[in-house]
């Protein structure tokens, strides 16, 4: 019979710092589930512009609440399904990961998670500014290649669908970082059949680069000013790492043999130091004391003080 756990592990952090990858690298150290705090993977459309786990990049690792509302729905029972999803999880004796950015809904499910008696492991990544800015003039960059245009072309046509009013950028999927940005470029033409002129588009892909940065600017000063005093107004101690440290770690260090202190998580932490379950590999236990003394691991440049843990109050 599996014994239910009562802890939860959440992740947060601005956009493009690793946060996905972590939360995936747990959910496979953990035999566990991630749980999306973002509200607006959580609509069907919209898979490019709100930056969705791909099935290649989930490895396998269940993700809940992503594609579940259409697109002029919003978030409103987001609290209650999470938390159902935690007790779910918890049911079967694994430790649900919280991952995600939203300022709107972090707060809210924590308290949640606080009021019921959960034993909570924050982990926060952070990134410098100009790396941050980098990451996401690349993301978008990416998101172009992919496909962007075409996707906020379908979200243009849903729009006319379902918005008769018109534009409305505060509602459903629309209100995305990108949709908003490229609106001048979907809805210009260039006239007698021309191609719609290049500066259009240009002046469209930096002011998302833009408002992405001051986005992501925000989340770093919420989680300073608001997520941290919370934290410690509440005695819930949680743990900063740089998220350029995270995704070296991880990929050196590989899901088979990972561990919690191969990302130089503090092992008094009691959450993380307890639940040692197997990776899927028998010898999980006598891999992860190998990878602890192998030389190239203790010689991963800057990984020496990516993780800070800092107490609650009492």
């Amino acid at each position: 019979m599996v014994s239910p756990t009562n802890d939860v592990i959440s992740i947060t952090s601005p956009t493009t710092v690793n946060k996905t990858k972590l939360g995936v690298y747990l959910g496979k150290v953990f035999c566990s589930e991630v749980i999306s705090v973002d509200s607006l993977q959580c609509y069907k459309p919209g898979r490019i512009v709100t930056a969705k786990v791909t099935e290649s990049e989930a490895d396998g690792v269940v993700h809940h609440l992503v594609d579940y509302l259409e697109a002029h729905e919003e978030p409103h029972s987001f609290l209650q399904t999470a938390l159902e999803c935690i007790e779910n999880i918890q049911s079967r004796g694994n430790v649900p990961i919280l991952a995600g950015g939203s300022t709107s809904l972090t707060i809210p499910i924590l308290r949640q998670c606080i009021d019921n008696g959960k034993r909570l492991c924050v982990i926060m990544l952070n990134s410098p500014l100009p790396i941050l800015q980098n990451r996401i003039e690349r993301r978008v960059d990416q998101m172009i290649d992919e496909g962007l245009l075409d996707e906020l072309r379908e979200l243009l046509a849903l729009e006319a669908a379902h918005l008769k009013e018109g534009p409305d950028f505060k509602r459903g999927i629309w209100k995305t970082i990108g949709y908003p940005e490229f609106y001048p470029y979907l809805t210009s033409s260039g006239g007698d059949g021309e191609p719609i002129p290049e500066e259009i588009f240009k002046a469209c892909v930096a002011e998302m680069k833009m408002n992405t940065f001051s986005y992501a600017r925000m989340q770093l000063n919420w989680s300073q000013e608001t997520l941290v005093p919370m934290l410690q107004q509440n005695g819930v101690s949680y743990t900063r790492l740089m998220g350029s440290a995270v995704e070296l770690r991880i990929a050196r260090v590989g899901t088979e043999q990972g561990r919690q202190e191969h990302l130089n998580i503090p092992q008094d932490h009691r959450l993380l130091a307890e639940h040692n379950k197997p990776g899927g590999s028998p010898g999980h236990v006598q891999l992860r004391k190998d990878a602890l003394i192998r030389e190239d691991l203790q010689e991963v440049p800057g990984l020496g003080a990516v993780g800070e843990q800092v107490p609650g109050s009492p």
